[in-house]
């Protein structure tokens, strides 16, 4: 079983508020030896703004996870959260860790409020940054200014453009990991047919 669990079949992402169920298989230890359900027990353990356990059931050789829907509501997401998660097998004495890796927490829109802003922090930055710059192309505001005695001054235009630059990027790198994660693939890979 490789350290990141790529045979694990957890989802990338989860609904808050939503019950969600998936099936993972049996493996094998480092040494080759089997790992299932008949002697194993798997349990995974999420940590992020909140922490949960969720022992798994036998499915077959594998397992089957559920949570439940007043489980994943508890997750915290102030619009998302990232959470971290480690699947672990015990057996006896024995404990093994067959993967880890991280999903998202997505708000639930049934429960949405008004005023739901539903970018990410990253893609929140990058409409503040382009605002401050057309504002700046603009004339409309102030580079440096005065608060009772204290002077203050804004970043410059290049400091702006480069950080423009930087979140755009980091935005696209979210928006391809979640095209992944929903299966659409990896719009950074280009594909050529010969016929």
């Amino acid at each position: 079983m490789s350290p990141t669990g790529e045979n694990l079949e957890i989802p990338a992402e989860i609904v808050q508020g939503n019950s969600v169920t998936w099936r993972d298989i049996s493996t094998q230890d480092n040494l080759g030896n089997a790992i299932s359900s008949a002697d194993w027990t798997l349990t995974y353990y999420f940590g992020g703004p909140t922490t949960l356990s969720v022992v798994s059931t036998a499915y077959s050789s594998g397992w089957e996870t559920t949570l439940s829907a007043a489980q994943t509501a508890a997750m915290n997401d102030s619009q998302s959260a990232n959470y971290f998660w480690q699947a672990t097998v015990t057996k006896a004495t024995q404990v093994i860790t067959i993967g880890s890796g991280s999903l998202r927490i997505v708000k639930n829109l049934a429960t949405a409020v008004a005023g739901f802003d539903g970018r990410t922090q990253t893609e929140i930055d990058l409409a503040a940054v382009q605002a401050e710059i057309s504002a700046r192309i603009s004339g409309g505001t102030a580079i440096e200014y005065t608060i009772g005695t204290r002077r203050l001054r804004k970043e410059d235009m290049a400091a702006l453009l480069t950080l423009e630059s930087s979140l755009k990027r980091q935005v696209y790198m979210e928006k391809a990991a979640q095209n992944i994660a929903n299966g659409l693939g990896d719009p950074r890979q280009m594909y050529v047919r010969f016929r």
